[in-house]
């Protein structure tokens, strides 16, 4: 088994990250369908003011070159606590090993 995490850096990627949730959650629930479009609209410097003081980063883990989980660490500027970090839309197939990663 091959396990690589990549972060994400280009625009193919970041649909990738996206729409990791069909293979989590089956490519027709409704609710892969509203964390697809909840997850764009948070992550879109247009449509969320807060990304202009949060430095972000998003992670997507492969195992045998197929998108098995997902991860978005972010720094935020205006936090009273320096250097405290979050993540958020962790996601994966149910594999330990996966989020262990």
């Amino acid at each position: 088994m091959f396990l690589k995490i990549v972060r994400v850096q280009r625009r193919s990627e970041f649909f990738t990250f996206l729409n990791l949730v069909d293979r989590i959650y089956g490519q027709n629930s409704p609710f892969a369908l509203a964390n697809r479009q909840k997850t764009s609209l948070l992550l879109h410097p247009g449509t969320n003011p807060a990304l202009s003081h949060v430095h972000l980063a998003l992670y997507i883990a492969y195992e045998n070159n197929k998108p098995a989980g997902r991860i978005a660490c972010a720094v935020d500027e205006f936090c009273r606590k320096k250097k405290t970090g979050f993540i958020g839309a962790f996601e994966a197939v149910p594999k330990e090993n996966i989020t262990r990663a």
